[in-house]
């Protein structure tokens, strides 16, 4: 077998390559290893694995309800928190019991230490703290056969309600001695978890975390990220700081309410499904069919229209927290549904919006931390972490004069003018920054500002007066010729809230939502639009509105690095699961890398852009996540090199590691330092020079993250844009130049390239084209997602991609899925591409 059975893993997505041979069809792949999972030290510790260990539950259950005892009871009476108990009995002597004294607790047993059948020692925590339950056959109003019987079905990780007395032992541990035990609910499953770490953030307790100080989540007890998001009652189960996080939000919009209440603000609620998404031209909202209506319904991305209409009604003061929908990227910054807090203020500017956001900020943040000053990891691989500084005044700076500053030139004062735009361009390429088409005044400057000015936000800092072109909704500026009274407030490089003095002129209200239902990104709201300049014709006062994002808010106050950290149940993206994603490990998930490198097979691999989730550039202090899954990989990482399969006669060539597709090299920082490489046609010479080490007898696969320009740019072209409406080629040029000149300039055989990361499904609904031929060559998406399927009757359907050769051409391809159950496979279904069956 292993002759002529080889594996190319394209990051998590397996391609299987294998020689055609009549007489012998391909088996089924195994199961590509998780990082290894353990359970906490527990006399319910097992050998069976976790579907025996599930039945075996199930089966003692069933025992129990057949023996007429309610393993579910209905009801307990709790007489005070593990956290009263706690304060009111941490005072008693050592080895003093109350004995005359009797309390109720419950909570979740974490750790069980058995001294002997008669003597049990448990850990019962609730609300973040525990307290020690000495279970002795002295104290307990059971005989001892009973005492035994029960105690040894009581496992970790089970629900359970004592009532007993409080004292200290000999040791001055407090503790719960019981006459009382019950098991409320059953732990069924087997616990995930890593080994313990020597030093851990919810063991460590004279380190307890506060909001303002730095988080390293990576130490938690459960530190997998996928599962910590998908099985957050776990994540909350384990560690004590993510518990502290979802306060800490949660006491941030208490905050936000308090502050606007105490401003005779009223709270109001608005829909959230409309006929328009509202919000601006770019935002893709979901759509939904109201059946009864019989009509389209949009889930809004912002609730201004409605709000705006409250102020003409009289309501001079409103706001709204609530949920905002947008569909587009899944990222560290965004999730598909996100909260905001809106309001509309009558009689005001942006000037007052900015003192009133000063206030704001600074005093929620002395309130949650002591200070005006947080600590946040930095994305600065050499910089451990940074402080932001909320002590107001912030700092204020208008676009286009600091941008002249910046770039020692005038700024034509004319921006919709021809001249300005050749003169935009011109900075743009100058300073090499990049600008997808089209070539717009209002995107090449903004591209600027996002180069130049907001680089230089660490610290709060509103940059104000933008240009007409770029926020056009806002008020024309009272003294500023093309410029608007519209601001953004950065803190550490990203926007927090923005702000303006709002148009309350109908005519250019109706001018300008006209102009901005042509953009060619706008998805209509034509109703909605005669709904709110109605309204306008009926008079808004002079009038302001802000808006902030709770989410980023919550992030800044608790260190989190990716919206997920802060949100209860984020979206789950495909790529958040390494053993599912066509085209990522998963974020820098090393310890996946590390198992798969370990795999005793031929195997070639390139990262992608979510390999490099964290590490920007290459850091010379330490080792990053993307310089260990390099070593862990070795020579099996073929990015900008060559991997030969001598007994196939293939060699695979890889690409650019961590493309992200586009015309823009990302983390090109990091790719500078590794791979000297500053551009695209330096990238291209890189993958070309590594075909050449190919020997000549060998046909090449070219192996790469993301495909290459030129195979169409409709939604559903192997890599066009299916999340704009306009869509476009999303594919690699550096690797379409290479492909390019390997045919021109040598006999190489290339019968394939294949590639992941643009996904089968569309967002847009449909299916993308997985297979295109070009003479000789197939250009192959594995793409399929998602990867692994979990049947209700246990274990796993992994997707495979089964490429056949022969005489050095591809034959034939097919979508195999492979079902795994514990240590046994077996092909459960295939799906042929290409060639016969």
């Amino acid at each position: 077998m292993k002759n002529h059975y080889h594996a190319v893993t394209h990051a998590s997505s397996p391609l299987v390559l294998q020689n055609r041979r009549p007489t012998h069809r391909p088996t089924a792949g195994a199961e590509t290893p998780l990082p290894p999972l353990t359970m906490p030290p527990s006399s319910s510790h097992s050998p069976l694995t976790s579907k025996q260990y599930y039945e075996s539950m199930v089966k003692f259950l069933d025992a129990q309800k057949a023996a007429g005892i309610n393993p579910y009871p209905h009801k307990f009476n709790v007489t005070m928190t593990i956290s009263e108990f706690i304060g009111t009995y941490g005072g008693l002597d050592n080895g003093e019991c109350l004995e005359d004294v009797l309390v109720s607790l419950a909570g979740r047993i974490m750790s069980k230490r058995p001294s002997s059948s008669k003597l049990l020692f448990y850990d019962l925590y609730g609300g973040g703290v525990k307290v020690q339950v000495v279970a002795d056959t002295r104290s307990s109003e059971l005989e001892a056969a009973e005492f035994s019987t029960l105690h040894s079905s009581v496992k970790c990780f089970d629900i359970v309600g004592v009532i007993g007395f409080p004292g200290k032992t000999k040791r001055g541990m407090l503790s719960i001695f019981p006459k009382s035990f019950v098991v409320l609910s059953h732990c069924l499953r087997v616990m995930p978890t890593r080994d313990q770490p020597s030093e851990n953030v919810n063991l460590n307790k004279s380190q307890v975390w506060v909001p303002g100080n730095t988080r390293n989540p990576d130490l938690y007890l459960l530190n997998d990220e996928e599962t910590r998001y998908s099985m957050r009652f776990l994540d909350l189960m384990w560690n004590d700081e993510a518990r502290e996080v979802f306060k800490t939000r949660s006491k941030v919009i208490t905050y936000m309410r308090k502050f606007l209440d105490n401003l005779n603000f009223l709270e109001v609620e608005t829909p959230i499904m409309n006929m328009s998404r509202g919000g601006e031209a770019s935002a893709r909202s979901f759509v939904t069919h109201h059946n009864e209506l019989n009509m389209k319904l949009c889930m809004r991305t912002a609730p201004d229209l409605y709000l705006k209409q409250l102020v003409v009604g009289g309501l001079d003061r409103v706001y709204e927290i609530g949920k905002q929908f947008s569909n587009k990227a899944i990222d560290q910054r965004h999730n598909p549904e996100f909260t905001t807090c809106k309001f509309y203020m009558a009689y005001s500017d942006y000037n007052d919006l900015m003192c009133l956001t000063e206030k704001m900020l600074s005093e929620m943040v002395k309130v949650l931390t002591g200070s005006f000053i947080i600590k946040c990891h930095s994305n600065d691989p050499d910089q451990e972490f940074i402080e932001i500084d909320f002590t107001p005044p912030f700092r204020r700076i208008n676009v286009i004069d600091e941008l002249e500053k910046f770039t020692q030139l005038s700024i034509p004062q004319d921006l919709a003018s021809e001249e300005a735009n050749k003169f935009l361009m011109d900075v743009c390429s100058k300073y090499d920054v990049k600008c997808q088409p089209p070539l717009t005044s209002a995107r090449l400057l903004d591209k600027l500002v996002v180069h130049f000015l907001e680089e230089t936000c660490l610290n709060p800092t509103f940059i104000m007066d933008y240009p007409e072109m770029i926020h056009p909704l806002a008020k024309c500026h009272r003294s500023k010729s093309g410029l608007t009274e519209y601001f953004k407030l950065f803190v550490n490089k990203n926007v927090l809230c923005n702000g303006c003095t709002e148009a309350n002129d109908p005519m250019v209200q109706h001018r300008r939502f006209t102009d901005q239902l042509k953009d060619p990104q706008s998805d209509g709201g034509v109703a909605v639009l005669d709904e709110t300049c109605t309204a306008l014709e009926f008079g808004l006062p002079p009038s302001a509105s802000w808006e902030l994002g709770i989410d980023y808010l919550a992030m800044l106050v608790t260190d989190s690095r990716s919206i997920q950290e802060v949100v209860l149940f984020p979206a789950m993206k495909p790529l958040f699961e390494p053993s599912t994603d066509e085209s990522d490990f998963g974020n820098e998930n090393v310890e996946l890398v590390k198992s798969i490198a370990k795999l005793n097979i031929p195997k070639g691999a390139i990262l992608g852009n979510h390999d490099s989730w964290s590490t920007s550039k290459f850091s010379k202090k330490e080792k990053d996540g993307v310089q260990l899954q390099l070593e862990y990989l070795g020579e099996a990482h073929v990015g900008y090199d060559c991997f030969d399969f001598p007994p196939l006669k293939l060699s695979v060539v890889g690409g650019r590691p961590f493309s992200c597709g586009g015309d823009q090299l990302f983390r090109k920082k990091l790719i500078t330092a590794r791979y000297r490489v500053h551009n695209m046609e330096e990238s291209a010479e890189q993958i070309y020079k590594a075909a050449l080490q190919t020997p000549k007898e060998n046909s090449i696969i070219l192996l790469s993250h993301n495909g290459p320009r030129g195979l169409g740019s409709g939604k559903d072209d192997m890599c066009g844009i299916d999340w704009m409406p306009e869509a476009g080629d999303h594919g690699d040029p550096d690797l379409a130049q290479a492909i390019l000149q390997l045919k021109e300039t040598t006999s190489y055989n290339i019968p394939l390239v294949v590639f992941g990361h643009m996904h089968k499904e569309l967002s847009c609904g449909g299916s993308r084209k997985m297979i295109a031929m070009d003479g000789e060559t197939m250009y192959l998406n594995a793409a399929i997602v998602p990867r692994v399927k979990y049947p209700s009757s246990g274990g796993s359907i992994r997707a495979f991609t089964v490429v056949e050769f022969s005489g050095g051409k591809v034959v034939r391809v097919a979508e195999t899925w492979v079902s795994i159950l514990d240590d046994e496979s077996s092909l459960e279904e295939e799906h042929l591409l290409f060639g016969s069956s």
